[in-house]
C-alpha cells in the first residue's frame, strides 16, 4: 500500500476525530454539570454503583446497568464524562460512516460528507450535557453496528445466521433501551431494500420482507410491551391521545425544522459584542473557520473518485434519496406519538436526535445536485466549518453558564454558611440558568451542604415556584407538609421551614426577608434586574415572601463548612457581593457593628453595588449606630443610582424610627412624617 493510499485510509477517521475535539471537546475541562447531569452524578457520588443503577432503573432499566458499568470507569467528575462524550460521538460517527461504506463502497465523497454532516449536525445543542446524553450515542452506535451486520448478511451468505442473530439481538436492545430509536427501527426495512441489488422488483420485495421479518417480530413485541405493560410516570404513552391526521401535521411541521431550520443556524455566527464571545475565542473560531474550510475542501478532493462518482453515475441517486426520506419520515414516530413539540431551542432540541442521520443523507443528496466538483466541495467545506464554530460557541455558552452556577453557589455559601436540614428553598431564577432546572439546583444544594451524604433522604430541596406550585406544594400557608421524589432520592419538609431566594446578576444573590424586603418592587412582566438597575421581586415569589425565615434557618457562621472545591471552584475574589452577603448575614441577627465594619471596608476599597437595593443593610447599620451622615450619604447614592428604591428607603427609615432623619428627596414621597 502506497503512502497516498495510507493517507486516504486514515484521513477520514483522523479528520472526524479532530472535528469532534474542536466542536465538542474544546471546553471539556471547563464544563460542569447541567440539567439531569446533576442528579445522575449526585447518585454516583453519594450512593455508589447500586445507587445510580436504582436511580436510572426508575425509567430505563437497560440503561441502569450501563450506567453501573461505566461508573467505576469514569467516576463522578465532569471532565472524564466530557472526554468520553467526545469519544463516543466520534465512534458513533465512524459507525454511521461504516454503514454507508457497507451500502455504497463506491460513493466516497458522499459517504465522507454525510459522516461530517452527521457528526456536526447543528440542530442538537445539548452536547455539554454529556452524562445524560452519552447513553443516547452509545445506543445509536450499536444500532448502526446492527445495520452493518444486517446489510452484510443480506449481501453474503458467509456467517449469515450468526450476523442476523447478533443484529436482531441488538435491535431488541436498542428498542427496549431507548424509545428515541423506535422510528429508526421502522426505517430498517429501507436499509434492506437498498442492500438488495441486481434482482427484479418482485424478487426484491420478497427478499426485503423475508429479511425484515425477525426485526418486525421484535418491533411488534416492543409495541405490545410499551403500550400494555410498560409503566412510567415520565415516559408512559398509555394516556397519550393521537390521530393519523395529527401525526401527519406534526410530521409536516417537524421536517423543515430539523433540516433547513437546523442547518441555517450555522449562518448566524456570534461575531458581535452582544454574543458574549471573548475576543480571544472569536479569533480562534475565525482561524478554525478559515483553515477548516481549506482543509476540508482538500480532504473531500483527496478522497473523491471523480470518474466513479460523477461521470458514470446517474443524474439522481434514487437509492440514496429513498433512504434519506424514509429515515426522515419514520424518525420522529415516538415524538409524534408522545405529542412533543420539536424545536431548535433547549430542551426540545433533544428531539432532533433521531432525525440526524436522515437529515445528513438529505443534505448530501442536495449537494450532489451541484455537478461542479469545486463548487460542491467548497460549499460543503464552508457548511461543515461553520457547524464546528457553531458548536464551539454553544460550548462557550454552557461554560459561561457553569461559571454562573459556581457564582450562585459561592454567593449562597457566603450568605448561608449553614442551613438547617429539612429546608425548602423557593426561587424563580430559571431564566438565569437556561440549561438547568430546579431539580438540578436541588442536587447542587444537597451536594454543597452535605457532601458526605450516603442516604436517599435529601436534607434540602429547591423549587421554582411557577413550576412546583399546585403540584408539589399546594398552598403558601405555613404548616403544609412538602414531599418530593427525585426518582430515587426523596425530600420531606414543611412550609414552616422555607427560604425564599432570588438571584439575577449583576445583582447579588438575595435571601429574602419578609421584614427587610417588604417594600421591594415587584417586577413588571418581561423586565429583569439588569434592565431596572435595582432589586425586582419576580411575581411568582410575592405570595411566598412571608414564608422566608432566614433568622431561624441560617446559622451565623460555620467554620467547618467546606463545599467540594473540585465542583464549586475555589473561593473567588472578594468583590462587592462578598461584603454584601456577609453584611446581610450579620443584619439578620442585628449585628450592626459588623455590618458597618464590612461597609467601611467595602466602600474604602472602593467597591459599589450594581443594585441600589444593596445599600440597604449599610444604611440601616450606620443609622442605628448614630452615623447619620454616612447613612444619609448612602441614601442619596442609592436614590441617585435609581430612584425606584425610594419605597424601600422609606420603609427602612420608618423601621428604625428616625423619620426626622429622612432626606427631603425621600420624605416628600414617603407616607410617614
Amino acid at each position: 500500500m502506497t503512502i497516498t493510499d495510507q493517507i486516504k485510509k486514515w484521513a477520514m477517521p483522523l479528520a472526524l476525530l479532530i472535528s469532534a475535539i474542536l466542536a465538542y471537546g474544546l471546553f471539556a475541562f471547563q464544563h460542569g454539570f447541567y440539567w439531569d447531569d446533576w442528579g445522575f452524578n449526585w447518585a454516583r457520588a453519594h450512593l455508589g454503583v447500586s445507587g445510580i443503577v436504582e436511580q436510572v432503573a426508575y425509567n430505563r432499566a437497560i440503561r441502569s446497568y450501563w450506567e453501573g458499568l461505566l461508573t467505576p470507569l469514569f467516576g463522578y467528575k465532569a471532565a472524564s464524562w466530557q472526554v468520553y462524550f467526545v469519544f463516543i460521538r466520534w465512534a458513533t460517527t465512524l459507525a454511521f460512516w461504516w454503514v454507508l461504506n457497507t451500502l455504497w463502497a463506491e460513493k466516497k465523497w458522499q459517504n465522507n460528507l454525510a459522516a461530517f454532516a452527521f457528526l456536526l449536525y447543528p440542530g442538537l445543542t445539548q452536547a455539554p450535557i454529556a452524562i445524560t446524553y452519552q447513553y443516547f450515542w452509545n445506543l445509536l452506535l450499536i444500532f448502526f453496528l446492527s445495520i452493518v451486520l444486517m446489510v452484510q448478511s443480506v449481501r453474503s451468505p458467509h456467517r449469515r445466521a450468526l450476523k442476523l442473530i447478533v443484529s436482531v439481538g441488538i435491535s431488541f436492545l436498542c428498542l427496549f433501551g431507548l424509545e428515541y430509536l423506535f422510528g429508526l427501527e421502522l426505517a430498517r426495512i429501507a436499509f434492506i431494500w437498498v442492500a438488495i441489488q441486481n434482482t427484479d422488483l418482485k424478487e426484491r420485495i420478497k427478499k426485503t420482507l423475508l429479511f425484515y421479518l425477525p426485526y418486525a417480530l421484535v418491533l411488534a413485541g416492543y409495541l405490545y410491551w410499551r403500550i400494555f405493560l410498560y409503566d412510567s410516570a415520565i415516559y408512559s404513552v398509555g394516556n397519550t391521545s393521537f390521530s393519523v391526521t395529527g401525526i401527519l401535521g406534526q410530521l409536516l411541521d417537524a421536517l423543515p425544522v430539523v433540516s433547513l431550520g437546523a442547518w441555517t443556524k450555522v449562518l448566524v455566527q456570534p461575531f458581535y459584542p452582544e454574543s458574549g464571545l471573548s475576543p480571544r475565542l472569536a479569533l480562534v473560531m475565525g482561524i478554525i473557520l478559515l483553515t477548516g474550510t481549506f482543509a476540508l475542501f482538500r480532504l473531500f478532493k483527496l478522497t473523491s473518485t471523480r470518474e466513479a462518482d460523477d461521470l458514470s453515475s446517474p443524474k439522481y441517486d434514487w437509492d440514496w434519496l429513498l433512504l434519506a426520506l424514509f429515515m426522515l419520515l419514520t424518525a420522529g414516530a415516538p415524538v409524534y406519538i408522545a405529542n412533543f413539540p420539536i424545536k431548535l431551542t433547549f430542551p426540545e432540541d433533544r428531539l432532533t436526535f433521531p432525525f440526524i442521520a436522515g437529515v445528513s443523507l438529505l443534505l448530501v443528496w442536495l449537494l450532489g445536485l451541484i455537478k461542479n466538483e469545486t463548487q460542491r466541495f467548497t460549499l460543503a467545506a464552508v457548511l461543515i466549518s461553520l457547524a464546528i464554530t457553531t458548536h464551539i460557541h454553544n460550548g462557550d455558552v454552557y461554560r459561561r453558564e457553569f461559571r454562573l452556577q459556581q457564582l450562585f453557589a459561592q454567593q449562597l455559601f457566603w450568605r448561608a454558611p449553614d442551613i438547617k436540614p429539612g429546608t425548602l428553598i423557593l426561587a424563580e431564577d430559571k431564566d438565569v440558568f437556561p440549561h438547568n432546572d430546579d431539580e438540578a439546583f436541588a442536587f447542587l444544594v444537597n451536594w454543597a451542604y452535605n457532601p458526605d451524604q450516603t442516604t436517599t433522604e435529601l436534607d434540602y430541596d429547591f423549587f421554582h415556584v411557577s413550576v412546583r406550585y399546585g403540584a408539589d406544594f399546594q398552598t403558601f400557608e405555613k404548616g403544609e407538609t412538602v414531599f418530593k421524589e427525585h426518582l430515587l432520592p426523596t425530600f420531606t419538609g414543611n412550609t414552616d421551614q422555607v427560604l425564599v431566594l432570588h438571584f439575577d446578576p449583576p445583582s447579588c444573590l438575595r435571601i429574602l426577608d419578609p421584614v427587610y424586603d417588604a417594600d421591594v418592587l415587584v417586577a413588571p412582566r418581561d423586565v429583569n434586574n439588569a434592565e431596572a438597575g435595582t432589586l425586582l421581586l419576580p411575581r411568582a415569589l410575592v405570595p411566598a415572601l412571608h414564608l422566608s425565615d432566614p433568622q431561624n434557618i441560617i446559622l451565623k457562621s460555620n467554620d467547618d463548612f467546606a463545599p467540594p472545591e473540585w465542583l464549586f471552584g475555589p473561593e473567588p475574589e472578594r468583590t462587592w457581593c462578598y461584603y454584601f452577603e456577609k453584611a446581610d448575614l450579620a443584619r439578620q441577627t442585628g449585628d450592626w457593628e459588623k455590618v458597618a465594619k464590612l461597609g467601611d471596608k467595602a466602600f474604602g476599597m472602593p467597591l459599589s453595588p450594581a443594585d441600589s437595593a444593596e445599600y440597604m443593610p449599610f444604611i440601616e447599620a450606620y443609622a442605628r449606630l448614630g452615623r447619620s451622615e454616612d447613612a444619609l450619604t448612602l441614601t442619596e447614592n442609592a436614590l441617585e443610582k435609581n430612584s425606584a428604591v425610594r419605597a424601600m428607603l422609606c420603609g427602612l427609615w420608618a423601621r428604625i424610627g428616625q423619620a426626622n432623619e429622612i432626606p427631603d428627596e425621600v420624605l416628600d414621597h414617603c407616607p410617614i412624617r
